[in-house]
């Protein structure tokens, strides 16, 4: 994980929106995943704000108009990081059970595997970082990961938010 938060660091003066790109494609690199979003959550837990989804999703999501913003009440399990407060993996998305589950809109990238992971600003849930479409199914040390580089890049985030 020390070469993805290298990058992240070295490039901490990037314009916000490049930091954020940069933050979703080291969290793919870091978990051999083929995409994946990074979004902010309000103060009040209400609303999340997709910031970035990966150039991969880009390329093939027609829905990809940033800032998106989503009441959490009506997300899918890409808000269940947020609710449980910790690292939600589904490796099969088509057989999925889990109540949350929504689908996504015409025009979405296909979804085989999703996960995802809340970031923190203090003790308060602040946002989600996610992958998807690993090609093995994820575990918990891709979670205990991700969660970790979520740790360590939010506060270059935050800083990187009042600039």
């Amino acid at each position: 994980m020390e070469e993805p938060l290298q990058r992240v660091y070295a490039n901490r003066h990037l314009g916000r929106q490049a930091l954020v790109d940069l933050i979703v494609e080291e969290a793919i690199r870091l978990t051999d995943s083929a995409l994946g979003y990074l979004a902010v959550l309000s103060e009040d837990e209400s609303l999340l704000t997709m910031l970035a989804w990966s150039k991969s999703a880009m390329a093939i999501c027609k829905t990809s108009k940033i800032p998106f913003e989503y009441p959490l009440a009506a997300t899918g399990i890409w808000g269940d990081c947020i609710r449980e407060r910790q690292a939600v993996i589904v490796n099969d998305y088509e057989g999925c059970t889990r109540p949350t589950k929504k689908g996504y809109p015409d025009g979405h990238v296909l979804v085989a595997r999703h996960m995802n992971v809340p970031t923190w600003k203090g003790t308060r849930p602040a946002g989600i970082l996610g992958v998807g479409n690993k090609v093995d199914p994820y575990t918990a040390a891709d979670a205990s990961r991700l969660q970790a580089f979520a740790d360590a890049v939010w506060p270059v985030f935050e800083a990187a938010k009042k600039e």
